[in-house]
């Protein structure tokens, strides 16, 4: 049988994009449902970690961004072929996260004095 999936974000690319790109690369079709801000805080507690993106499959739900992406990605054949491709993706991957985490408080931070320290 076919799985059901819906991905669940703020109306933002950022964290979510990453699997958006991977569910349309493989053709499958999933819900896109993207949240606004105010409407987190009654949301947050039903999910994994209390934090987006979230996966649910079937039902079941996934917390993680690059857990997701990784999820997807092999279950729609986009992985590696092998046990090295997987841990060179995954090392690529975690370069990638490393470097979001660096740059995420440039581009959220409002003062401009401080974003230029940064």
């Amino acid at each position: 049988s076919m799985s059901t999936y819906k991905l669940v974000y703020f109306n933002l690319r950022a964290r979510a994009e990453l699997t958006r790109l991977i569910f349309a690369q493989a053709g499958v079709e999933y819900t896109d449902e993207r949240l606004e801000f105010q409407d987190w805080p009654a949301r947050a507690p039903n999910t994994p970690f209390g934090v987006l993106p979230v996966l649910e499959v079937n039902g079941q739900q996934l917390g993680g961004s690059l857990v997701i992406a990784r999820y997807v990605a092999e279950k729609h054949g986009l992985g590696g072929a092998n046990d090295w491709e997987n841990a060179l993706i995954d090392s690529a991957l975690d370069a990638l996260s490393d470097g979001i985490q660096k740059i995420a408080p440039i581009v959220f931070e409002k003062d401009e004095a401080k974003k230029a320290e940064l």
